[in-house]
């Protein structure tokens, strides 16, 4: 077992979780089982009425925060995550999704190859309730896109089909002051 990372961490995994506490432990677990030890886990409990609480009381780890908030919709949980993250690197990974171990190393590292680059996405797997993976991202994705990918991006929603495969530098986040729109329902 990885010994628990000391110091500043690398890496702000932010979860938004609405009754999603059955799934919730395989994230948490997915998150303790990576290769990075540098990151802290940021859990914004978005008014959830099923057992999401007891669950979180599972977890005694420093690296993981859990924050409850009336239910505003998941744009306003990872805005509250956002504004809690500590980290050089921010990620994303929905309560009811789970990270290969190597996910934060790989995306921090290519971030950190790269310093002209400001966000990050990267392939994944879609898997049934069990975790069985049934086909991969980039089956459904149009392309690979370096560069700007505004324009592929407007035109094409399925460049990034999943907040899970994605991490962004924090600095490209102060600058804009970019924050999710409250009034869209997803995303």
């Amino acid at each position: 077992m990885m010994s628990v990372f000391q110091g500043s961490p690398t890496v702000s995994v932010i979860i938004p979780c609405y009754n999603h506490g059955h799934y919730l432990s395989f994230a948490i677990d997915s998150i303790l089982a990576q290769t990075l030890g540098g990151w802290e886990a940021i859990i914004v409990d978005d008014g959830s009425f099923d057992n999401t609480r007891e669950v979180m009381a599972q977890f005694a780890d420093s690296r993981i925060r859990y924050v409850y908030q009336e239910n505003q919709g998941e744009a306003a949980a990872r805005n509250r995550a956002l504004q809690a993250a500590t980290s050089t690197y921010v990620a994303f990974l929905d309560a009811d999704d789970l990270y290969l171990p190597n996910a934060l190393e790989d995306m921090s590292g290519y971030l950190e190859r790269r310093t002209d680059i400001g966000v990050v996405f990267s392939d994944g797997y879609i898997g049934d309730t069990n975790a069985v993976p049934l086909m991969s991202l980039s089956e459904c994705r149009p392309g690979i896109y370096e560069g700007n990918i505004l324009e592929p991006l407007v035109l094409s929603p399925g460049v990034i089909t999943a907040p899970v495969c994605t991490m962004v530098r924090a600095s490209a986040l102060s600058t804009t002051g970019a924050l999710f729109d409250r009034n869209l329902m997803i995303g």
